[in-house]
């Protein structure tokens, strides 16, 4: 007697598991979809990306990448941290362009008239920074450079600016 009455619970909790399972399918699931499907169409209105900033940026074949190299080291004052003194950095920056990016032949050969500007804006960057600031966020220092080359061209086909070498002293 208790096999079957143990037996019916069984049968009465896998029937309700399956009732249940039943309305997560048939009222959960198409209410999530049509919920994604609303938040996808508002983000296409507004115009706003889904994707991180290096999703959208994408990954660049190397064989579509052409760098060009600032000739000068720059040498540049940096802000006074706490210890007061004054410190400065040299630095050699490159510039690492999408030519398979629309905006490349367009702006290829400006980036080397437009030198002197993109070496103001490199010191008007790195002199923001003290000495600790510039040491322990090279990276930081880097993307904002890229983020200020981006907006000054008005184009992401600038995708990278790196340090051939930095000093800090």
């Amino acid at each position: 007697m208790k096999k079957n009455l143990l037996s019916m619970m069984i049968l009465a909790l896998v029937l309700m598991n399956t009732v249940m399972n039943a309305v997560i399918i048939f009222a959960v699931l198409p209410a999530a979809k049509k919920t994604d499907t609303l938040v996808t169409k508002i983000c296409s209105l507004v115009d706003l990306e889904l994707e991180s900033e290096e999703e959208a940026t994408g990954k660049v074949d190397i064989a579509n990448i052409e760098v060009y190299d600032i000739a000068d080291k720059l040498t540049v004052n940096l802000a006074k941290g706490d210890d007061g003194a004054a410190h400065y950095a040299v630095a050699s920056v490159s510039i690492s362009m999408n030519s398979k990016d629309p905006d490349y032949e367009q702006y290829k050969d400006a980036v080397a008239t437009k030198e002197s500007l993109i070496k103001s804006r490199v010191i008007e960057i790195i002199s923001s920074r003290t000495i600790e600031e510039a040491q322990g966020n090279t990276e930081g220092v880097q993307t904002e450079i890229l983020t200020a080359l981006q907006e000054m061209f008005d184009s992401k086909f600038i995708i990278d600016v790196a340090f051939r070498d930095i000093i800090f002293q």
